[in-house]
């Protein structure tokens, strides 16, 4: 578990703020697919938004992204097939009640929980991916916070979704 910079946390809540928690969750997730190709390993990823699918595959990855309120996320559905079909499944989460907010990215196990609380995941067995945590954390609050209130406060969700990838494509010719 990290906690996302204080610049990047203050983008989220904002963004919360103006939407409902659903809402938040799809903004997230696009922010975290975006995050996530500006990885090496992962730069082919793209956002799936079917049922029964990872929210995020990259290859051999898939990537469930969840955010909450709380310390627990439930995993209805059929994450047993799912996780079948990627040999390397990972929970990205971010719990949205604590300051500043953290993010877990686990390492999903052949068979997964019907229940994550993320306070006990060392508890529970799961195992976090801590180098994909750190970078993550990192490029997700890099671009967050290069894309601002254009991203949080864009009305729709694919426009802000062009701004979070506009600004990756900037920070990417910089480097």
């Amino acid at each position: 578990m990290i906690t996302l910079s204080n610049s990047c946390v203050a983008l989220l809540e904002r963004c919360l703020a103006i939407r409902k928690e659903q809402e938040f969750g799809f903004r997230f997730q696009d922010a975290v697919a975006v995050a996530l190709h500006s990885l090496d390993e992962y730069r082919g990823c793209y956002s799936n938004p079917g049922a029964g699918q990872p929210d995020i595959i990259a290859g051999s990855t898939g990537f469930e992204v969840k955010s909450t309120g709380s310390d627990a996320v439930g995993l209805d559905g059929n994450y047993h097939a799912i996780r079948g079909q990627y040999p390397h499944f990972r929970l990205v989460g971010l719990r949205t009640d604590l300051k500043p907010y953290p993010l877990w990215v686990i390492r999903m196990p052949e068979n997964p929980p019907t229940r994550v609380r993320f306070a006990r995941v060392l508890e529970a067995g799961l195992v976090s991916d801590a180098d994909i945590e750190a970078r993550l954390g990192r490029t997700l609050a890099e671009i967050l916070c290069a894309a601002g209130t254009a991203w949080s406060d864009e009305p729709d969700r694919a426009l802000g979704k062009s701004r979070l990838e506009s600004v990756r494509a900037s920070l990417a010719q910089v480097r």
